[in-house]
């Protein structure tokens, strides 16, 4: 399965997804796309992700679009539960210098340093 994450008004293909994400899951085998709404993603982002979505079915008919919601089955939230990270909420929870989009272009250097620097 590939993991695609809505940001700056593009899908771009991750490993990790996050609390604040709009992502889509593709399983190409079963010709499925899975609709993921972070519990933080923001109403506005996610209105501007359902456009793009209405555009992908009519380009896509050969692929289910599937919004998950309260069922889910075991193999996807296998795969949503190896691709979550919270982390990045919780090191920069605290702190105003860093928008929710940074955690991508950071180096894993300073994901550790931020995560230290919270437990002081």
């Amino acid at each position: 399965m590939f993991f695609y994450v809505f940001e700056s008004s593009k899908w771009i293909q991750t490993e990790k997804i996050y609390p604040h994400d709009i992502a889509l899951i593709l399983n190409p085998e079963k010709k499925e796309i899975y609709h993921w709404i972070g519990p933080k993603s923001l109403l506005k982002i996610r209105n501007e992700a359902d456009d793009y979505i209405s555009q992908m079915t009519d380009k896509f008919p050969q692929f289910k679009f599937v919004v998950l919601d309260k069922k889910i089955s075991k193999e996807i939230q296998s795969e949503l539960d190896a691709a979550f990270d919270k982390s990045f909420e919780s090191i920069h929870a605290d702190s105003k210098s860093h928008s929710k989009a940074d955690c991508r272009s950071q180096s894993k250097a300073d994901r550790w340093y931020y995560q230290l620097k919270s437990f002081r």
